[in-house]
């Protein structure tokens, strides 16, 4: 998802609307190059460190996306339409997670799997 955020970003750079935060300028700050990277880099961390987490991680930078794609709608509408349907893929993902985890499992048990050793 991440590195779709970024092709997403160069590609309305090249078209002459540049999504909103990456700014006017030729290259916009550097800092808000990572902007759309923060919710998926903390949900694979969140992920990693407790894995009964990475389901509400997976939500939020699901949220973050969406609200992303949903500043572009103004000035950037084909990158926004692109963003949001990111979301979406990220929000089916998160749902397929939920789907998938084990009924009747505490966190402690989950925890401790055999899969999470």
């Amino acid at each position: 998802m991440a590195v779709a955020f970024v092709i997403v970003a160069a590609t309305s750079r090249q078209v002459g609307k540049p999504v909103w935060w990456l700014g006017d300028a030729p290259l916009g700050p550097t800092v808000w190059w990572i902007v759309p990277l923060i919710g998926p880099g903390l949900a694979v961390l969140a992920s990693l460190a407790a894995p009964f987490r990475a389901i509400g991680a997976s939500a939020l930078a699901t949220l973050a996306s969406l609200a992303i794609g949903l500043g572009d709608l103004g000035t950037s509408p084909g990158a926004a339409v692109f963003e949001i349907a990111l979301a979406v893929a990220g929000a089916l993902v998160t749902v397929a997670a939920v789907s998938g985890w084990p009924r009747g499992t505490s966190r402690r048990v989950a925890a401790d799997s055999p899969t999470r050793r």
